[in-house]
């Protein structure tokens, strides 16, 4: 929403793209995936890839690989993705909402632990995923992510005026809106074609990012290409798109 609405595409120092939807289309989207997606694409979720510990889904392009710091390690599908998030229901209730947002970010910790996610032993992270994990020593690790996934979707039954993108327990505050501003939808420019957006993108893009068409210093323009270890784009569409493998110190 940021690069369509700030430069009509990408914006040119990221290279990723998420995809919101409400927790009820998560999943129809999810079943219509496992019957219609095509070959060339594997959707990912915890069913499907018994080593993955995202709650949420990827949709990757098999025969790719794109590697992170972090997660290289895991026996995992690697291939080139798009993230699928849901938005769930969320308390109204200013004590309510602040026990679901930490208790949804001690289950993301406890669940990076249990699939060994990030396993860098000289960063203060590892030490917390460590702690979180704690009561759940004698858990298997498909057990964690069952419970994460019912206090993300505690309110699903509710009709509460709030969502939220739970699965992103550290921007809770950030990504907790009123429901009602789904209802309103734009057709808008992204890379010469157009994507619904919610007509209130002012209001959503200000709250995430402030002075959101001020460009962020240089320093602060990050990329996720940097802390790729490996990268192979694989035989896409035809071969003449054939590429080898290559690695994070020959992407420019």
């Amino acid at each position: 929403m940021l690069g369509a609405v700030r430069h009509q595409g990408f914006i040119p120092w990221d290279d990723d793209i998420d995809v919101g939807m409400l927790r009820s289309d998560y999943i129809k989207f999810l079943n219509v995936c496992k019957l219609e997606l095509q070959d060339q694409f594997f959707l990912q979720t915890r069913e499907t890839d018994i080593n993955y510990g995202g709650s949420f889904a990827k949709i990757r392009i098999n025969n790719t690989i794109c590697k992170f710091k972090g997660t290289e390690h895991l026996d995992i599908h690697h291939g080139i993705w798009v993230d699928i998030f849901p938005y769930d229901n969320a308390p109204n209730n200013i004590i309510a909402k602040t026990l679901h947002k930490y208790v949804l970010r001690w289950l993301y910790a406890a669940v990076f632990e249990k699939y060994n996610y990030f396993p860098d032993k000289g960063k203060i992270h590892y030490v917390i995923y460590k702690i979180s994990a704690l009561p759940f020593l004698t858990w298997e690790k498909c057990k964690v992510m069952e419970l994460l996934e019912r206090v993300e979707q505690y309110y699903y039954s509710e009709n509460t005026d709030n969502v939220v993108l739970s699965a992103s327990s550290y921007s809770y505050n950030k990504e907790y809106f009123p429901k009602k501003i789904l209802d309103e939808l734009i057709d808008v420019e992204f890379e010469k074609y157009m994507f619904p957006i919610v007509s209130a993108y002012d209001a959503r893009l200000s709250k995430i990012y402030g002075d959101y068409m001020r460009l962020p210093p240089v320093e602060k323009r990050n990329k996720n290409i940097e802390f790729i270890t490996e990268l192979d784009l694989g035989v896409y569409q035809n071969e003449e798109m054939l590429l080898k493998s290559i690695s994070a110190e020959n992407i420019e």
